[in-house]
């Protein structure tokens, strides 16, 4: 089961579908529903179902017999698919991200192998689209255990060669890969290839790698991989697609080498800044090195995408001229306690643009002044402008909810004490008009005046604690 990076597009439009136009899960909307469908709620029944688009009749009849019952019931008599469309199922409610099972085997008489998908609908629904993948994997099945020169070819290789689905998941991994990375093939295989590059270069290999080989070209890599060791390893190699007789991409091809002491090798000898900058290039980040005044000796080209300025433009002028002034103090104390010294040390500040806007940047920095080959303090940013506001975002829209929730407390309170006050004042009139006593009833009334303004003083207490504390 993995969380299926390569159709959050389509699947988060059908979401949006959804909740764009009110439309309840028990709506029947499967004419616009690309395959067939469940809804299932949190406790697990099945609300609604619907087989569209060529199903045949033994799936018509399934999902037409499921409605109402538990839908992990329907595969009580396959133990192994229940638990695993059960896990699913949770695993959906409970990350709210798209969940993807491959080559399920539900019971059909003619045996069909289906590809389930779970779109987390709103908090109490999940959407189940199902197809039928049998050809697909048999195809798949035949280019990976049919090609005899392929697996020849792999697994003599001291190189790493693998297959990989479109969104990136392991499909199969030559045996040579546990001598290079520490990894056994069986460890790798169903686990998405993102969750070994290194996180900084996530979108660089996404952008510059992924999507050009999707879309049919041959691209070379250079990344860093994390090995069974935690050590990140730089690997080069070629990410090649395999298609179909439709020219479709149907799978990735990647043979890699691992050449982390070359690179590193190279980066320690690097003599000046030209070699610096062709290491680097590959990289998403903004390479500098600043002398012991501050001044920049050294800017790779990823400046312009960060900085808006040219290397050029930078070099000689102090690091300290692109800080936010509100900086200045707190970082020049970082860099004192990190400096002398070598070793990385973190740091986030913010560096103006040369268009005036300020960006946030996450860097690191390490003393080489005493190291020929660099003769300066060396600094690797990235900007996470945008990483700090959808953490800010995030936070607002949960203040907002919170707010919410109190109005909505208070305002259930608030309408009790009202109840109770105008009743109980309805009372009082009813006895005085009658000549009764109502001193009983305008002590009830006067109880319910102070629960009132005690609510208040505790509305009022709040929020002086919340103006103070903000």
């Amino acid at each position: 089961m993995t969380e299926h990076h390569g159709l959050s597009e389509e699947l988060s439009g059908w979401r949006r579908f959804f909740i764009g136009r009110d439309v309840e899960p028990q709506d029947d909307v499967s004419s616009e529903v690309p395959a067939t469908w469940i809804t299932i709620s949190r406790d697990g029944t099945v609300v609604s179902a619907n087989a569209t688009f060529g199903a045949g009749p033994d799936v018509v009849e399934l999902v037409a017999s499921i409605v109402g019952s538990k839908a992990s019931d329907a595969l009580a008599h396959m133990p192994e698919s229940q638990a695993t469309v059960q896990a699913a199922i949770d695993a959906a409610f409970a990350t709210g991200q798209v969940q993807v099972l491959r080559g399920i085997d539900i019971g059909l008489p003619t045996g069909e192998l289906l590809e389930l998908l779970y779109l987390p609908l709103d908090e109490d629904h999940v959407i189940s689209v199902s197809r039928d993948i049998t050809t697909e994997l048999q195809r798949e099945r035949n280019l990976i255990e049919e090609s005899d020169h392929f697996r020849l070819l792999a697994e003599s290789s001291s190189d790493i060669v693998a297959l990989y689905n479109p969104d990136g998941t392991y499909r199969y991994v030559s045996p040579s890969v546990e001598k290079v990375m520490g990894y056994r093939p069986d460890e790798l295989i169903g686990r998405n290839a993102y969750d070994f590059i290194d996180p900084v270069q996530h979108e660089f290999a996404r952008t510059e790698k992924h999507q050009p080989a999707l879309e049919g070209d041959v691209t070379q890599l250079l990344l860093r991989f994390r090995a069974k060791s935690d050590e990140y390893l730089w690997v080069e190699g070629m990410v090649t697609p395999v298609v179909d007789d439709n020219g479709t991409v149907v799978a990735l091809h990647t043979v890699t080498r691992n050449v982390d002491a070359r690179v590193r090798a190279e980066i320690e000898a690097a003599q000046n800044a030209e070699h610096l900058r062709s290491l680097f290039r590959l990289a998403n980040e903004v390479l500098v090195v600043v002398n012991a005044e501050t001044n920049f000796t050294f800017v790779s080209e990823s400046s312009q995408n960060l900085l808006g300025y040219a290397p050029a433009e930078l070099v000689g002028t102090s690091f300290f001229n692109v800080l936010h002034p509100d900086d200045l103090e707190e970082l020049a104390a970082r860099f004192a306690e990190f400096l002398p010294g070598p070793g990385g040390n973190d740091y986030v500040t913010r560096v103006r643009h040369s268009d005036g806007r300020w960006r946030w940047v996450e860097g690191r920095v390490s003393d080489e002044l005493d190291n020929p080959s660099i003769g300066g303090i060396v600094s690797v940013m990235r900007d996470i402008t945008d990483e700090r506001q959808l953490r800010e975002d995030l936070l607002q829209s949960q203040k907002m909810e919170a707010v919410g929730r109190l109005a909505g407390a208070v305002a259930h309170d608030f309408n009790n004490l009202l109840t109770a006050i105008l009743g109980y004042s309805e009372l009082a009139r009813i006895a005085a008009s009658s000549g009764g006593d109502p001193v009983a009833e305008l002590e009830h009334l006067e109880a319910a005046g102070d629960r009132a303004a005690a609510l208040v003083d505790q509305l009022l207490s709040i929020s002086r604690r919340r103006v103070g504390g903000s």
